[in-house]
């Protein structure tokens, strides 16, 4: 008798499994690319649309005309109400200085309205004026100051009434 081989490869015919899964591999890989760019795409949205809000909500006249008065308000205490205070002669002749800022601490010093503080500068200011006349009131709006301890130049808060239609 004649002895046959036994191959061990498998038949591949015209429907081959090779084939079939190379078809399988390409379509997985293209559907997975698919999901890559829709996510991408849904990330990049969602980017745009953060961005946006955000920027509006900082590019708005309340934003911009709060941030300014703030900056105003820091300028006037730190470089002119400060400094004059604490040179006047009132105080150059107390030994103390915190003792006789402490009762400001509480009460604040008098209330400065925005039309003041806006006029220290020598006008410098006349810029923002106008187009923050359009939204407050410049003798309404007030910023009154408190010293905190130790008492220093940077050392305060700042309480402000917006009298603003914004």
């Amino acid at each position: 008798m004649a002895k046959t081989k036994i191959s061990k490869k498998p038949h591949r015919g015209k429907y081959s499994s090779k084939i079939h899964t190379s078809k399988h591999r390409t379509s997985f890989y293209a559907s997975t690319f698919a999901k890559k760019v829709i996510l991408s795409v849904i990330l990049l949205v969602v980017i745009i649309i953060t961005g946006t809000v955000i920027c509006i909500q900082f590019l708005t006249p309340e934003h911009q005309v709060k941030s300014k008065i703030n900056s105003l308000a820091t300028d006037y205490y730190e470089n002119y109400l400060y400094q004059n205070l604490i040179n006047s002669d009132k105080y150059q002749a107390l030994s103390d200085k915190s003792s006789s800022m402490e009762k400001y601490a509480s009460h604040g010093f008098n209330p400065i309205t925005l039309r003041n503080l806006l006029l220290h500068n020598n006008h410098k200011n006349d810029d923002f004026t106008n187009s923050i006349a359009n939204y407050c009131d410049l003798d309404a709006t007030t910023i009154k100051y408190y010293p905190e301890s130790p008492f220093n130049q940077t050392s305060y808060r700042t309480e402000i009434k917006y009298f603003c239609n914004f």
